[in-house]
């Protein structure tokens, strides 16, 4: 379906200038949206702490902390684009970091333009599939003010090469031979593309691999007798240069100078044939073939597996994984994934047959599919994955709509109509889902406050135990090492040290494990001049290479035995804190889980927690009503301010316990597994009860508080 503007009569507009036009409409419409949740705040300072921009996820505080050199991810490529461009605009890291993923994010839209005119969809198809890319919700919850990801290039890159890869697919599917040379320089050019791609996102083999499989399949069936064989040279090249390396690029621009000298023989099947098989068992044996399955592997093993790492220290012990307990790791419900993919099922379901048709008509447009399986995928992987299939349900949508309109001669007011209302469906669906879903720090004022104080107070080679979800918040605000963040403290030995610090029921064995992961590190610092603790970019982890070295009757005596007796300690070993949160009290049992795992079987205790319904009281005997129904409570502790604790005991109540916080009208049911931990009892008990063991250095209950270990 095409669209016209005119400006006078007799006078039409370039339509390149018509395109540009559409292309700055749908980029200028995705980055307004994802501004939209700072303008929907009572006060634009919310979103700021002392003067800084506020992440909305613990991610995003990696990436800054890695610009700013205060992490391991320092070398990665999101952490040195953000660096380069805070050294060349001079704009500070958090400006940078909170409006990168507006601004960025929605250039998708450029691509997909493009691939639906380069697929025949039109000018107003065009702009019907880049509009619906960058507002489904799947992609824009991931790419709003506050969401630095990987996401302001992991959709836009693999678009890029599905574009050239399509490219070869339509050249291969002409009837006259293609100029050989020609293909396999795009074929190189789709190789080194990849490599590119790779070195922004090195986790997305998976991703490329599949790309150039289903181009491959594609391009054979679809090619035409003359082509075939171009084709297949191709993609041998491309495959080359990228899991080659530079050997491979090398036989790629060998293979074009044959070409070039002798092109009727390269087009010879059985040399065709031959080179491939040879280059594909010689990538094999010596090329990334093996280490690009076993990524796939991996991948898969890590989102279909049981949750939980293995690890050999003397004999096989199996510790847990926090994957099973991340929200957006979660399977989707078929309304949901609809309605992230394309913003409803009544747009997902044209969409899908709209992609097919597409496809049916336009061969080339399958490469697609691998991205379309992914964001299906989602229904077992979680939501994070449905953005994959944006660029589908806005390419299938145009293309149904296509279809539609070619059934008929409309008039041109009603095919307008029907562009509006499709223009206007995924920008409704897009504006309901930011205003149901606010801006929110993923740092609550109080615990940034905590992490600030020890910024300044905490020596250089402190470290600080905070739960893993917010270890990199804690590393940005802090400036100080973490024992466990985002990346090492999601499965293995540290999920389970952190864990058993914040499970334990014990004050001396929570401070003890502390002690110990120190003398490790001071170990570690003896053995090795050259470790420097106060240098951040190095994350040495001393004391889960200890514990993973032991077997397990060792690590089970130590453990233990840093539980019922007091230990004598060198001095002068380095600092440790702990800092805890009222929303760790959430998540409380997922920390009573792994702390409590149980090495040997594989698994952990299963804790009573619960939320109590909103306006949900407290009957006589101890009735609330919860979110897995109605329990039972025995005692009630009232939370106010600067945690001032109010407790009633209910005689014929039952034996769980209630924590209500005055402040924000939340009640927690546990039970006494949770009750009692240290997460629970540090953050709203007596200092006077740890005195011995601990210094409270920060005071912001309930919400937050930091602790010193003696």
């Amino acid at each position: 379906m095409g669209l016209t503007l005119r400006f006078e009569p007799g006078r039409e507009v370039s339509p390149w200038l018509i395109s540009l036009f559409l292309i700055l409409l749908a980029y200028l419409v995705g980055v307004w949206v994802r501004v939209l949740p700072l303008y929907l705040l009572p006060d634009p300072e919310h979103a700021q702490f002392l003067g800084r921009w506020m992440m909305a996820t613990n991610d995003a505080y990696g990436w800054l902390a890695g610009a700013a050199e205060l992490n391991h991810l320092h070398d990665r490529a999101l952490p040195r684009f953000i660096g380069w461009l805070h050294a060349t605009t001079g704009m500070p890291l958090d400006y940078i970091g909170f409006f990168a993923p507006a601004y960025l994010a929605p250039l998708v839209a450029v691509a997909v333009f493009v691939l639906a005119r380069f697929w025949g969809l039109g000018q107003a198809g065009a702009l019907l599939a880049a509009w619906v890319t960058v507002l489904v919700p799947g992609f824009l919850a991931r790419s709003r003010v506050g969401y630095l990801d990987d996401e302001l290039w992991t959709l836009l890159l693999p678009l890029i090469l599905v574009g050239g890869l399509a490219v070869a697919i339509e050249w291969a599917r002409r009837r006259e031979p293609i100029h050989l040379v020609g293909h396999l320089l795009l074929g190189i050019g789709c190789g080194l593309f990849a490599l590119f791609y790779l070195f922004l996102y090195s986790k997305a083999v998976p991703i490329v691999l599949a790309l150039f499989g289903v181009a491959g399949l594609v391009g054979l069936l679809a090619a035409s007798p003359s082509n075939r064989s171009a084709f297949l040279l191709g993609w041998g090249a491309a495959l080359a240069v990228w899991l080659g390396g530079l050997p491979g690029l090398v036989a790629a621009l060998l293979l074009v100078a044959a070409a070039y000298r002798w092109p009727v023989v390269c087009r010879q099947w059985w040399l065709v044939g031959g080179l491939v098989l040879v280059g594909l068992a010689l990538l094999t044996l010596h090329g990334g073939l093996p280490g690009a399955v076993q990524s796939v592997l991996r991948h898969l093993s890590v989102y279909f597996g049981e949750g939980r790492a293995v690890r050999t220290g003397g004999e096989a012990a199996l510790w847990p994984s926090a994957m099973v307990g991340i929200a957006e790791a979660q399977r989707l419900g078929l309304a949901d994934l609809a309605g992230r993919i394309a913003g409803h099922w009544l747009l997902f379901v044209p969409a899908l047959a709209g992609y097919v048709w597409l496809a049916w008509r336009r061969p080339s447009a399958w490469v697609l599919l691998p991205l379309l399986g992914l964001g299906l995928a989602a229904y077992w992987l979680g939501e994070r994955f449905t953005m994959y299939a944006a660029p589908v349900a806005g390419l299938g949508l145009a293309s149904a709509l296509g279809w539609l309109l070619a059934q008929r001669d409309f008039r041109p007011i009603v095919r307008h109509a029907v562009l509006a209302g499709l223009l206007l469906a995924p920008l409704l669906v897009a504006t309901t889902h930011v205003a149901q879903r606010p801006f929110q720090p993923s740092l609550s004022e109080e615990a940034r406050t905590v992490l600030n104080f020890l910024r300044f107070f905490a020596p250089a080679d402190g470290q600080l135990w905070i739960s893993w979800e917010d270890g990199y918040a804690a590393q940005y605000h802090a400036a100080r090492r973490v024992f466990a963040d985002g990346s090492t403290g999601m499965r293995g030995s540290n999920l389970y040290l952190l864990s058993l610090v914040m499970a334990t029921h014990s004050p001396q064995q929570s401070a003890q494990v502390m002690r110990w992961a120190a003398l490790q590190q001071h170990l570690l610092v003896e053995a090795e001049p050259q470790v420097d603790l106060t240098d951040l970019r190095r994350q040495p982890r001393p004391a889960e290479w200890a514990l993973e070295a032991m077997s397990l009757e060792e690590a089970n005596r130590l453990l233990r035995s840093l539980g019922a007796e007091a230990q004598a300690w060198p001095e002068g070993l380095p600092q440790q804190y702990l800092v805890v949160q009222w929303e760790d009290l959430l998540r409380s049992y997922w920390i009573i889980r792994n702390g409590f795992w149980n090495r040997a079987d594989g698994v952990g205790p299963t804790p009573t927690l619960a939320l109590g319904l909103p306006g949900s009281g407290i009957g006589e005997r101890g009735e609330v009503m919860t979110n897995v129904g109605p329990l039972r409570v025995g005692q009630v502790d009232m939370v106010g301010e600067r945690g001032a604790l109010e407790r009633t005991v209910i005689e014929d109540g039952g034996e769980l316990y209630a924590i209500y916080n005055h402040l924000n009208g939340q009640l927690l049911v546990m039970g006494s597994l949770v009750y009692r931990s240290m997460l629970v009892q540090l953050l709203l008990g007596e200092r006077e009860a740890f005195e011995e063991q601990f210094e409270l250095m920060v005071d912001r209950a309930p919400w937050a508080r930091g602790w010193r270990v003696r």
